[in-house]
């Protein structure tokens, strides 16, 4: 398992779609060498759908384990974080189920 802390990387405004690819470009490769990753967000003050889409959405569908559950956990997302998140990746599942 590998821990990125967030704000290290990116800092404490994850705002942009670019801030998330560039999370992103971290993850790709632990995720491909079958590496668990843990997304550490203590101290990052702000996330937005926008950074959800450049970091996550485009990871879920391809890296999943036996279960089906993806292999990134997200540790100190604040209850507004988790709201954005929950409903980003419920929106990129809707657009899923339509281009299907």
């Amino acid at each position: 398992m590998t821990k990125l802390v967030v704000k290290d990387i990116v800092g404490p405004y994850c705002g942009t779609y670019e801030h998330g690819a560039q999370l992103f470009r971290l993850i790709y490769p632990l995720l491909k060498a079958s590496q668990k990753v843990v997304l550490d967000f203590q101290g990052v003050g702000l996330t937005s759908s926008s950074f959800f889409n450049g970091a996550i959405v485009n990871l879920l569908p391809e890296f999943t384990d036996e279960n089906g559950r993806p292999r990134v956990a997200f540790w100190n997302l604040t209850p507004r974080d988790k709201f954005i998140l929950h409903h980003t990746l419920k929106a990129a599942e809707q657009r899923n189920k339509t281009l299907a």
